[in-house]
């Protein structure tokens, strides 16, 4: 899961906010037995709690877990243990602040009082079934009173260890001075107990801990060091960094990288880890601790990183150490697809060493790999003539389409006057070779609008048609969403969400009434009877709207 998937986790949808809302208590009852009943009446809607799914939503289903009735307090104690079961360490501090911020939607009253009047005897009352209770405690260990936390916390430690060291190490760093300092000791003597497997488990949220700052965490920071230093520590470190999530494995490498007097073995993992961010600090670590003739072999390891970045920092190193260790790897950097590296490469070659850079990609003409003969090709169109493109025609034909569009590119920059051969390749090409002829007209900057959108005519589809109008983007956004209107009028018997990206992008760029400048001969008209007509035949579409709102508005204007 990435880190927009969380934050789309915790915001609670509109479908949520609807729910909680019309989540009600009954009305009052006419008569004064109806009234009597009324504590155990089940609220309106009630059982659409166990729809929401969302982390914000649970500050408001923890307000049910104390209502009169034993099916809402079931309901609630259940959807909240199953939606805090999906609650990660990354989750737990950013969910203590917001379970102690205020309601912002129309929740029932007097659940929400009945939750903030909590008081600290409720706690040791609790009979939830265990795994709820465990959920329910650590939610009640982020309650806004100070002594419900501590109740909570204490009887956690009682029930779930795990659980309990989980929202310590939240607690640690409360607000409270008298709760930071007995849950610490809690903590410093748990940790003293657990297996050092399960110290590891908790290190993404020692990380966090280390950016707290309320009280100093180093005693409870260096116990945990101290613990994992030992021999049966540092085998669980280890592990954790080959097989544990990618944050946790994080923190036990940096872990391991301070407290480990012998870092051979941990660098061996680094090298080969499948998360860059390990490879980069095994890069950095390394640079400190290996000597010289390790070192060298080490760089020369990463300089065949996969990642650019972590292959240029093992470059440099080299560079620094001796610039003839380096020639090897930056001479495979010439044969790198990314025009960035091999720009790179030439720079610091040619720097130490008078080198044919030309004849060296002539030379390389018969690679097999397709990525390095990729590479080569774009490399001889930036330091060869226009006599090669005789060795590049036998590519023209390739099976594989990165070759021919890199055969395209390669021609388009050396030969002077391709323009109308780039024009052919942007319109009958493949998918490479239509998106290598528009980065080279792109690139050139040798065409006309009015060419284009002649041709968008007949092209407005598919590739060829967003090459076209990403060309006409370059130099005219309204123009550019004039022919993007105008595809999707002609091809009324395609679905509109392929086109949708493209408004969506437009808008977030150029939506922006502030930017305009007004354009000239009668664009915007042309945008508003377009949208008119999309409309007539597909329906109102929100963001065609919003488009159609800001060209009326601009055209009303004297500019």
């Amino acid at each position: 899961m990435n880190i927009w998937d969380t934050k789309r986790m915790r915001v609670i949808s509109e479908d949520e906010k609807q729910i909680i809302e019309s989540i009600k208590e009954p009305k009052l009852k006419t008569s004064f037995f109806k009234r009597t009943k009324k504590s155990d009446a089940l609220p309106d809607n009630i059982f659409r709690l166990r729809e929401l799914k969302s982390l914000g939503c649970i500050k408001y289903i923890a307000t049910y877990l104390f209502h009169s009735n034993k099916k809402v307090r079931e309901i609630a104690s259940q959807t909240l243990h199953e939606l805090f079961l999906s609650v990660e360490d990354k989750d737990l501090n950013w969910l203590d602040g917001n379970l102690r911020g205020g309601y912002y939607f129309r929740a029932d009253f007097s659940s929400c009082r009945v939750w903030y009047e909590l008081q600290a005897g409720i706690i040791d009352t609790l009979d939830f079934p265990k795994e709820q209770l465990s959920s329910v405690l650590s939610i009640l260990a982020c309650h806004s009173s100070g002594y419900v936390r501590e109740a909570a916390i204490k009887r956690l430690v009682i029930i779930d260890v795990n659980a309990a060291i989980r929202m310590l190490f939240v607690r640690v760093n409360d607000w409270v001075k008298p709760i930071r300092l007995s849950t610490t000791k809690t903590l410093i003597k748990l940790i003293e107990q657990q297996e050092e497997q399960s110290v590891v488990c908790h290190l993404e949220l020692l990380e966090q801990l280390r950016l707290r700052s309320r009280q100093d965490h180093k005693e409870l920071i260096s116990t945990i060091e101290n613990r994992l230093s030992s021999p049966k520590g540092l085998i669980a470190l280890m592990q954790a960094v080959e097989k544990s999530h990618f944050r946790v494995a994080r923190s036990a490498f940096s872990i391991g990288a301070r407290i480990a007097d012998e870092k051979q073995d941990l660098l061996k993992l680094g090298l080969v880890n499948k998360d860059a961010v390990i490879r980069s600090l095994s890069l950095r670590v390394a640079v400190d601790y290996l000597n010289k003739e390790s070192l060298i072999e080490y760089l020369i390891a990463c300089s065949r990183d996969k990642l650019t970045l972590i292959k240029k920092k093992a470059i440099y190193k080299l560079l620094e150490i001796d610039s003839k260790l380096a020639r090897e790897p930056l001479i495979e950097f010439l044969r790198s697809e990314n025009d960035q590296v091999r720009y790179f490469a030439r720079f610091y070659l040619n720097r130490e060493e008078s080198f044919d850079f030309a004849e060296f990609y002539r030379g390389e003409l018969n690679e097999t790999n397709i990525s390095k003969l990729t590479g080569c090709i774009l490399g001889l169109s930036e330091t060869g003539d226009e006599n090669d493109c005789i060795l590049l025609e036998r590519f023209q034909t390739h099976h594989n389409p990165k070759v021919k569009g890199a055969v395209v590119k390669a021609r388009g920059m050396l030969v002077k006057g391709s323009h109308q051969w780039l024009i052919d390749r942007l319109i009958n090409g493949s998918v490479e070779e239509v998106k290598a002829s528009c980065d080279v007209l792109q690139k050139l900057n040798e065409y006309e609008n009015e060419e284009l959108e002649a041709l968008h005519d007949d092209y407005f589809d598919g590739a060829t048609g967003r090459a076209i109008r990403r060309l006409v983007l370059k130099r005219d956004y309204w123009r550019y969403i004039e022919l993007l209107l105008r595809a999707i009028v002609k091809s009324a018997d395609r679905e509109f969400e392929v086109y949708a990206s493209q408004i969506s992008s437009w808008l977030s760029k150029y939506g922006w009434k502030q930017w305009y400048v007004k354009p000239k001969d009668g664009v915007l008209l042309r945008i508003i009877r377009l949208i008119d007509t999309i409309e007539s035949t597909r329906g109102i579409d929100k963001k065609l709207l919003e488009i159609k709102a800001l060209a009326k508005d601009l055209e009303s204007r004297d500019l």
